[in-house]
């Protein structure tokens, strides 16, 4: 199975919109961390890394570091319009960067299915996620929110290009709708065929957009996966409206004693 990662070392080029670690070396240094940890899982044959910044990156090294491994290393640096990522925010540029990362990637030509993370993290707990049923599109729903989570998803590369090249134009931050929801409405719309994760992601690492830890609160979300409400389900956004709420409040209460 492919691995497709998505990344902007440098984001300065796109005036840092909706990022908080603006660092070039700083994200550099992680994305070649998180790198190296997915191809020590051995999880994945092939690892295509789509950047978007035209930064410079230590590409032979991180081809050797694969070869060891028994692995394949593909490198993609796209020329992502820089108007519109400035004007629609970064999820037009991470929805470009896996539609033109499937177009060019060599790798992904004798592929059926991808798993897509975001580079610059690494997901601790991906064995677990999608080292089974490698066959089939996962991914995880808010349903009382129109979301759908895309730090990580799994999906069939045709119906992916079938579906959801068109992303990148339903994005647009000024308006609220980020690529999160653009997949949300593209599988609802499409009726897109998809299984839930049995487990949340344990993300190791920084969001870029809010600059907290990604992993707050896991045992908790990964307690609600566990009960499907990460699933798309329209009673869901029952559960959430009304029984998740006291639920907080009654864990925050049990806290404060």
């Amino acid at each position: 199975m492919l691995l497709l990662l998505t990344g902007t070392i440098d984001p300065s080029i796109f005036n840092n919109t909706n990022v908080k670690i603006t660092a070039a070396q700083e994200r550099l240094g992680q994305y070649i961390s998180s790198i190296k940890s997915y191809i020590d899982t051995g999880l994945f044959g092939n690892v295509v890394f789509v950047e978007n910044s035209g930064a410079a990156f230590p590409l032979q090294e991180i081809q050797e570091y694969a070869r060891q491994k028994n692995q394949n290393f593909e490198l993609i640096q796209i020329k992502t319009d820089v108007e519109k990522t400035i004007e629609l925010g970064k999820s037009y540029g991470e929805a470009d960067c896996i539609e033109q990362g499937l177009l060019r990637s060599e790798l992904a030509k004798n592929e059926e299915f991808f798993v897509k993370c975001t580079g610059r993290v690494f997901v601790k707990n991906i064995k677990k996620l999608c080292g089974r049923k490698q066959n089939v599109n996962r991914f995880l729903f808010r349903d009382d929110m129109d979301w759908c989570y895309t730090l990580i998803f799994q999906m069939n590369i045709q119906e992916y290009k079938d579906h959801f090249f068109r992303s990148k134009e339903i994005c647009d931050e000024r308006l609220g709708i980020d690529i999160e929801k653009a997949f949300y409405k593209i599988i609802t719309e499409d009726g897109i065929q998809f299984r839930s994760f049995r487990s949340y992601p344990n993300v190791e690492g920084v969001c870029g957009t809010t600059g907290t830890m990604y992993n707050e609160k896991y045992v908790m979300k990964n307690f609600f996966t566990k009960l499907g409400l990460f699933s798309h389900n329209p009673f869901n956004k029952f559960i959430y409206k009304t029984c998740a709420p006291a639920f907080l409040k009654l864990r925050a209460k049990i806290k404060g004693k």
